[in-house]
């Protein structure tokens, strides 16, 4: 039951990311997904294993993320390589 919500939620999603506009696509990936994906990285099973859940187009914004990441050693260079417009 508690795997049944989470594919519930990330299905919710993706037809956010399918319907809704440029807005709401962007507040679903800076809301949602990335801090997810940042607060995973601290966990022993890491992000990999909402990977399955994710539909194409969350997919896509996953994806982002994490090449936005790259080289990146830990949440605050993150933060401060957006900050600097990176």
């Amino acid at each position: 039951e508690q795997y049944e919500e989470i594919k519930r939620a990330f299905l919710l999603l993706e037809k956010l990311f399918a319907e809704g506009d440029h807005g709401t696509r962007d507040l679903v990936g800076l809301v949602f997904l990335k801090p997810c994906r940042f607060s995973l990285l601290v966990r022993p099973y890491g992000n990999k294993v909402f990977e399955h859940y994710l539909g194409a187009m969350s997919k896509q914004c996953w994806k982002e993320i994490q090449r936005q990441r790259a080289g990146k050693s830990n949440l605050m260079d993150v933060i401060r390589s957006e900050s600097q417009g990176d």
